[in-house]
Order: C-alpha cells, then structure tokens, then sequence
C-alpha cells in the first residue's frame, strides 16, 4: 500500500511540477549598454565607454570585462564565475554606475544594465505583419501589437514579458522653409527658442486656502496640432505665425532598425517564459491567444519561428520512446533467457513506478522536467531496467534450485542487494565530478547528475522490495532451466573461455594493446564543444561596410533576402539597431543585418548562401557576411557565435589603430596565418571638417554657436513634446536630408550681424577611414583578427606566428581567445573529471570488497574500452565533445556494474571453498544470462538515437555512441577477460604473500 501511495503522489507531482527549456541557471553575464546619439565611436569610448570599464573593475568576482563601440552605441559585457549571486552582483554593478555617472558628460542618459539567466531565452519569436500592405500604418500597427497583443500575451500563466522590436512612432515633424525665413530674418535658434521656452506640458500648482487645498491645473499652451501652428514669433517687432516660416506635419518617426518577415515589415515579438513555468501550458496559452486575434482582426498575420519548445517536446518523445523501447526490450530478454510469458509482466510494471516515484522527488527536491533532467532519466531508464532484471533473473535462479517460491523471492534479492547498491553507488559517483566542470557546464549537469541518482536509488528499492511481490503473484511454474539464446551464449563463453585459458599471454598482450590504442585515439580524435547536428535553420550576418542610414540598409536587406525567397518556408531579418530590451541577439548598428532562414534541406542552405555570396560580390563589394548558427538551447548554452580563434591585437595608442597605420601589419599577419582565412574588419570613412579659428573671430562667429547652428541644419532635433493623453508625439525640427558632394557650400551660419556664411568659408574638409568598432577588454583596446575554422592548425601556431610579426614592435602586443582555446581546456577538464570520477569508483568498490587490489580488476576494463568508444564515434563519424565525454564518463559506471556482481560471486564461491579456477568459470556460468541480458537491453535502447532523426536524437547521438562502443567492448571483457584479471591477481597476491611470509 505504501507503494501505491507514492504512486499515487508521483501522479499529482507530475501535474504540478514546473516543465521548463533548461534549469534556472544565473548565467553570469551582464551587459551596460549606453546610448548616446551624435558621438562618434572615438569620442563614445574616450568619454563613456573606458570610464565605464575601468570603474566595473573594482566588482569582487568579475572574471572578465570587454566592450564594443559604434557610433551612438556603446556595450560593455561582464562575466562572472557560474554560481555567483547574481542579484548581489547586479546590485553592485548599479551602485558602480552610479558612481561613474558623475565624470559622463551630462547629456549621457544611465546606461541600461542587463542580466540575462537560462530562463530569459525566447520560447518563441512571435511575427506580426499585414495581409494587405497599407491597411494599417506603421504606428497603427505598433500600437496594436504593443498595446493589444503584447498585453494579452503578458496575461497568458506562466509568461514574464514580451520584448518587442519593430514598432514604430509618429512624430511632429516641423520642416523649415529656408527661403521664408531668411526674407523674414528668422533662424532656427528663434524656432527652437520658441518651442522650448513656451511650456507645451500641463502644469499643475499646488493651492492653499486656510485649512483647505486645491490643486491649479494649467492646461499646456499648445497641446493640439491647430494651437501649435498658430504658435507665433516675435522678432523685430514683427509678428511670424509659426505655419508661415515652417511645414508642420505628423510623420512616422525614422528608425534606427527594422524587423522583416517574409520579405515584409513585421514587429517581432520575443516570448520570455517565467522561472518554473509550464512550457506547454505556456505554448497552448499562446496558440489561444493567435486564434482569437486572427479570428477578430483577420487583414493580420502570425507567424512563429524558431520555438524552442519544439526541443522540449523532442526530449519528452524521446523519453517516451526510450520507455516504451526499454521495456519491450527487457521484456524481449526476460522471455529469450528465461523463457516466462509472465515474468516480463513484472519488469514492464516496475518501470513506470519507479519513473512516477522519481517524478515525486523531483518536485520535493525543486528540480524541473527540463531537457537536462529529462536527458537524466533517459539514461537511468536503462539502469532502471537492469535492476530489475538482476533481481528477476536471480530469483529465478534461486527458484530453480530450491523449488520453493516464497524462499526464492526472499534469498534472491538478498543475495543481489550488496552488489546491487554499490553498482548504484558508482554509477552514482561517476556523476558527482561532473557538478565541479568549471562553468555553465557544471550547473546545468548538476541536475542530470540528481536526476540519475534519484532514478537509480528508487529503482533499487523498488527492485528489492516490490519486483519480489510481483514475481510471487505472478510466478506459477518453475522457469525453463535453459533457453535456445541461453544455451547459445553458454556455448560462447565455455569457447571463449577455454581459448584464452590456454592462450593467457595472447590475453596479456591484447589488453595492453587495446589500452595503449585507447589513449591514442582518445587523444588524436576531433574535438568540438557540442557534437555538430543538421540544420535547415541558416543565418546569416552582413555588414556593408559602408556609412548607410538604416532605410538603406531596409532596401538592401530586402533586395538580399529575396533570393532565398523560392528555396526557404520563412525568412525572418533584423535590419539596422533592434529595439529588443534583452541582448539574446547580439547588438548591431544601422549598417548591420541579421537575416534568419528555414529551409527544407542542406542543399537548399548551401545553394542560397553562394548566390548571396555572389550577388554581394557583384553589388556590393565592400559588403562582409557570415554564417552563423540559429542557435538551440544548447547552442544558447553553449556557443555564442564566436570564432574558432580570436588574435587580440592589444596597441598601446589610439593612433596605431587607424586603418591606415595597422593594415599594412595585418595583412603582414594574414600572409603568416595562411591558408587560415582571417576575417576582414569593417570601416567606415567619417568627415573631418577642421574651422579655422581666425576666420571665425574676422566673422565674429561664436565657436558653440556655430557647432549649434550646424547641428539643427543637418540633423533632427527634438525639442519638446505634445500629449494627448497617452499619446505622447515628439516635436522635432527636421535637419536636411538630401544634401550633395559640396555640402558645405549648402551649410550655413548666421553671424552677429545676421550675415548668412557658408560653412566652406569657415575651414577646409578632409576624409579619413576608420574601424566600425572599437573593441576593448581588461588590457585596453585591440583590434580583433577572427579565424572562423582553424582546420588542422591550432591555436598556439596561430598566436605564436602572430608574435613572430610583431617582434621588435613594442608597442604591440598578441593573445588568443575563441571556441578553440575553450574546447582544450574543457578537454583536460573533463579528462580530469574522469579521473576523479575513478577515484571515487576505487575507493567505493575497496569498502565493498574490503580489498585494495580487488577493485583494480574491474576498473582496469575502463581504459579498454575506450576503443570501442573512439571506434564507435569514428565509425559514426562523430567527435569528441561534451556529450561524448559525458558518455565516456556514463558508461564507466555502467560497464563496470556487471564485473561487480561477477567478482561478489567469485568471493561468495570461494567463501564456500571452491577453488580459484572453478570459482571464477563458475560464476560466469551464473552471472552470464543477466549480464548478456543487460547489456543489450541498454545497447538495444540507444540504438535509436544512431539513426533516429531530430535535433534532441543528433545532440545524443554521441553519448549514445560512447555508450554503445564502451557497454559492447566491455561486455566482452567482463565474460572473457575479467576472471583471468581475477586469477592474475590472486596469483600475484599469493606469490607476495609467500615471499614475505619467506622473509
């Protein structure tokens, strides 16, 4: 009854239990990023950007600092060491802000400070566009998306916000007419004074009157389109209606960024889950909400791209598959072995209780149903399955012998239970390490390790205590005492046996051949960070390296795109600056797109990408793009985009840095690092336009005036605003926007004595080139030289031909970063891991078998399997990579738990004086069925992530693989290798012992 009631507790904790994309990870990032309109990236980093830096440097923990600077736009990213208090942390990064502020020039607005955890990656991107272009203008539309749709998505349970791009604003725009204002002797400052100096907000004063107070409310003088063209100037005692000397219209205010789909304006709309929120619950909730708002506004359009939670939904399938395999399997194996139409029953019941009781852990101990801990119980699904099998098989055995059922349901799981534990215990321990990776790495795999333990801890109770009760009601007649598969494997093992009995040193001699190949190929074999997967999702990154507005960049991303029109289901692009509150795209400026793509094939990829390639080429030669990856989950987690290798090149003076002073030095690099492609670095040419102080002082020219008057000739300045309730407009005084080559001679600027001056007569304009981005880190600023694949080189050649350039040159300096130099050192961190990881099995295995020497005879199999595992992935045409290495690390505590019960049954033989020899043949007589049972039940299991398809079956498919390659090789070796190990052993131990006993 006890069972039933856990059961019945696993079934409402699987109703509650918070089903999410990954764990709530702090990832420890954060991100400032600070806007200032009009600065160059020069003047942006000098007076913002490095003061921001070098303050964020007093931060306890911070592990690293680098920032990007663009014209307008500064970003300045921060890491921490995974498992930091973010929340702590963020709190100091304000309260450090804070105290730059004071130095930052004064029209510098606070920065933004971004934290961004695994929880904050969209479920989805949400479109939304028009069916009939025009139906609706821009602002209608945005106003729609942000005030409607935005807000009911933000009622559905479970979702944080939606961050939204693509929305647009009206503005009052006030265009003046040249040629009336300089026959009326009015400037712009009149009309900027004008506006800025008679109040356009209402005001309220507060009145009081003896014991009574009142509130004065003064409505805003010009607060309508009408009152604000009546608005009049007075200069020279004459009277100028506003509407007489300007245009005054309501626009749609221009934006720095634009969001296409399909080739068409679309706001996009990112769906940010709540930590512990129910994704499908969530998904559904969303779905509703598109119905009904197709269904009511039907001249809109939703379309969804790139949902996460279809990975989700991929792992729980593979769950259910991986169950319902399992269980067929082991009750294929149950049938063939021990030839039972009823035993079968009692392995098929065990599985879903224990699943339902580890569900119930899950949620007292706070872990999700998420791709992690799902990954977990996938794996202990199969362990799960061996338990059960072990104790059915003895209990069979015990039957067989003593023909009394209640006896054998007793002494079977007795006599298991030692060896039992401590497979469980190992398995365990090998997963302990991996919580210590260094990284996301370690946070995310703490979950998968709690999970497989809570599933292997209550799958050995329930194998203990109620597989025996159901194989008491169940069992009514004695099992086959042999079975054709039984009989075939015997046959096997009496061969294999007798062959190397009389061939022991052949045996020596292979096992160190094979332990000797396994660490060769381990160390030569490919390395990645996570195991490449097949992806008809594409992006693509361009810059047109060339000083465009964003409306261009609009057009050309639009020309761009539709190339791939014929061959891609749906095109998704990010044109010019994102208006996105969370940074999970990266930032990019007016000259920059992102363009996402679904295609039905590779091919399709492939074909599109050299057509774009060549349609840059032909018109657009300055142009630069790249492929990126659509980033899943793991590739959230794990990639970021990066190069393979990134060479800093560190100057010690900002000069150095120009173009025109480091190319000759870069291309001196690239012609070293051939044929390694570096990545070319885009520029941008800027006007400089040098006033000659003299001329100013003969025209009686003010310096700032000036600069001022310039400024409202040639850019758009806002200044005021005018409200209507919630509808708030801008008042912005339009600059030109169509100027020629000879701009300066079309500038001018008005001297004390209301004389007209063209700028051209005030100095003399030159042109210079410079880098789109300033780039900087704890060191100071550098130029980045990316190699996106370093192919058979690595990093150290490429950092080591980088100082040979620069020898002699003290005032440049080199280091690397990138993917490369991180995949080396998760290597011999995860080879580290595996190492401590066999610690652990010795000394649990030691307390076991109260011996020192015992346990080196199972763990000596692990180093030779490692050739079935490098075979396996080579085979398969997989690497070595975080999901392989964590394979190798799952099948060490795997393989190793039938030797355990071979070995316990070796000493309880010996216990009752059976001689060494007849010990170890014997108990691999009796060991042999369930160990052959286990290990294809579990090899059996995994097959299907070899050839299945789908994201979650590739991003397995090299665990699956280790396993596989490790489980067959050490099979082998547990049957045939493992009792000769033991009488080596007892030999080496015996001759020890008589030597010292001669002494």
């Amino acid at each position: 009854m006890s069972f039933l009631a856990f059961v019945l507790l696993g079934i409402v904790a699987m109703q509650q239990i918070p089903v999410s994309l990954l764990p709530s990870i702090p990832i420890g990032n954060i991100t400032i990023k600070a806007v200032a309109e009009g600065y160059s990236s020069r003047k942006l980093e000098d007076e913002v950007i490095r003061s921001i830096r070098y303050q964020m440097m007093q931060i306890s923990k911070v592990e690293g600092i680098s920032s990007k600077t663009y014209d307008g736009l500064g970003i300045v990213e921060l890491s921490f060491p995974i498992g930091t208090d973010m929340d702590l942390v963020l709190f100091e990064v304000n309260e450090q802000l804070d105290r730059v502020m004071g130095i930052l020039p004064r029209n510098i607005t606070r920065p933004v400070v971004m934290q961004i955890g695994a929880s904050d990656i969209p479920i989805m991107y949400l479109n939304l566009t028009q069916k009939e272009q025009g139906h609706w203008t821009g602002t209608e539309l945005s106003r729609f998306a942000n005030d409607v749709v935005r807000r009911r998505l933000e009622q559905i349970p479970g979702v944080a916000f939606v961050d939204i791009s693509g929305i647009t604003h009206d503005e009052l725009a006030i265009t003046p007419n040249r040629a009336r204002m300089e026959l009326m002797g009015i400037t712009i400052s009149d009309i900027v004074n004008l506006l800025t100096n008679r109040n356009n907000k209402a005001t309220t004063v507060r009145l009081q009157q003896g014991e009574q107070e009142f509130q004065i409310v003064f409505p805003a003088l010009a607060n309508t389109l009408p009152q604000l063209r009546k608005m009049e100037i007075r200069k020279d005692n004459r009277t100028v209606k506003l509407h007489e000397v300007c245009r005054i219209d309501i626009k749609t205010k221009p934006a720095d960024g634009y969001c296409l789909y399909n080739g068409l304006p679309a706001i996009s709309m990112a769906v940010i889950g709540q930590d512990g929120s129910r994704v499908g619950v969530v998904k559904e909730g969303i779905q509703d909400v598109v119905s009904q708002m197709t269904t009511n506004y039907p001249q809109m359009e939703f379309s969804t791209v790139n949902d996460q939670s279809e990975f989700l939904e991929l792992t729980i399938s593979n769950l259910v598959v991986t169950l319902v395999l399992g269980t067929l399997l082991a009750v294929a194996m149950v049938f063939l072995f021990i030839g039972s139409t009823r035993l079968p029953i009692v392995i098929g019941l065990s599985i879903p209780v224990s699943l339902l009781i580890s569900i119930l852990f899950f949620n007292i101990l706070g872990i999700s149903v998420n791709i992690i801990s799902l990954s977990g119980l996938i794996l202990g699904i199969g362990m799960m399955i061996d338990n059960a099998i072990i104790v059915v098989d003895n209990i069979s055995r015990r039957y067989a012998i003593t023909h009394d059922l209640s006896l054998a349901v007793i002494e079977g799981p007795i006599e298991v239970l030692l060896p039992l534990l401590s497979s469980v215990l190992t398995t365990t321990a090998v997963f302990v390490p991996l919580i210590f990776l260094s990284g996301i790495s370690g946070a995310l795999f703490y979950e998968q390790a709690i999970a497989i333990s809570v599933g292997l801890f209550v799958s050995l109770i329930v194998s203990i205590i109620l597989i025996p009760l159901y194989y008491k009601l169940l069992r009514s007649v004695h099992p086959a005492d042999s079975t054709f598969a039984s009989r075939i494997f015997q046959k096997f093992y009496e061969r294999g046996f007798t062959f190397f009995e009389k061939h022991q040193k052949t045996l020596m001699l292979l096992c160190a051949l094979l332990i000797v190949l396994g660490a060769i190929s381990l160390i030569n074999s490919k390395k990645e960070k996570i195991p490449e997967v097949t992806r008809t999702n594409a992006m693509i990154y361009v810059d047109w390296n060339s000083p465009i507005t964003p409306q261009e960049n609009y057009k050309r991303t639009q020309q761009l795109i539709s190339i791939a029109k014929e061959k891609t289901s749906q095109q998704l692009a990010w044109a010019g600056r994102q208006q996105y509150f969370l940074n999970h795209l990266n930032d990019q400026d007016a000259r920059e797109t992102r363009c996402f793509f679904a295609f039905e094939s590779v091919n399709n990829w492939l074909v599109t990408l050299d057509s774009m390639q060549n349609w840059l080429a032909l018109n657009y030669p300055k142009a630069l793009i790249e492929q990126e990856i659509v980033p899943n989950l793991f590739d959230y987690i794990f990639l970021d985009n990066e190069p393979e290798l990134t060479l800093q090149l560190q100057y010690s003076k900002p000069e150095q840095a120009l173009p025109d002073n480091s190319l000759p030095l870069i291309t001196n690099i690239k012609k070293a690092l051939r044929p390694l492609q570096v990545k070319d670095i885009a520029m941008h040419e800027q006007i400089h336009f040098n006033v000659d102080p003299q001329r100013l002082d003969a025209l009686e020219i003010i310096p700032q005036q000036l600069l001022t008057n310039i400024e409202l000739q040639l850019n758009n300045r806002k200044v005021s605003t005018i409200s209507q309730g919630i509808d708030v407009k801008d008042i912005v005084i339009k600059g030109e926007s169509l100027l020629s080559n000879e701009w300066a001679n079309e500038v001018y600027v008005t001297n004390g004595g209301n004389a007209r001056i063209a700028l051209c007569k005030l100095g003399t304009e030159h042109r210079t080139v410079r880098w789109n981005a300033i780039y900087a880190n704890k060191q100071g600023e550098y130029i980045p030289l990316a190699i996106q694949e370093l192919g058979d080189a690595n990093a150290q050649w490429a950092a080591d031909q980088a100082k040979k350039v620069l020898q002699g040159n003290e005032s440049w300096s080199v280091s690397a970063i990138g993917s490369a130099t991180k995949q080396n050192a998760q290597f011999k961190e995860m080879m580290l891991v595996l190492l401590v990881s066999l610690g652990l099995l010795f000394f649990i295995l030691a307390a076991q078998f109260e011996s020192v020497t015992q346990p080196l005879i199972i763990l000596l199999e692990i180093p030779i399997n490692i050739v079935g595992v490098t075979l396996m992935l080579f085979l398969f045409g997989s690497s070595i990579n975080i999901i392989s290495m964590i394979g190798i690390v799952v099948m060490a505590g795997i393989v190793i738990n039938d030797s355990i019960l071979k070995v316990d049954t070796i000493n309880r033989l010996r216990k009752d004086g059976v001689p060494v020899h007849d010990a170890v043949h014997k108990a691999g007589q009796i060991r042999l069925r369930p160990i052959i049972m286990t290990s294809l039940t579990t090899i059996f299991a995994l097959i299907p992530f070899i050839f299945g398809k789908g994201l979650g079956n590739e991003i397995q498919k090299p665990m699956a693989l280790a396993i596989i390659g490790g489980m067959g090789l050490g099979t082998v070796v547990s049957i045939l290798f493992l009792p000769f190990f033991y009488k080596w052993l007892d030999g080496a131990t015996n001759y020890i012992k008589k030597s010292l006993c001669r002494r």
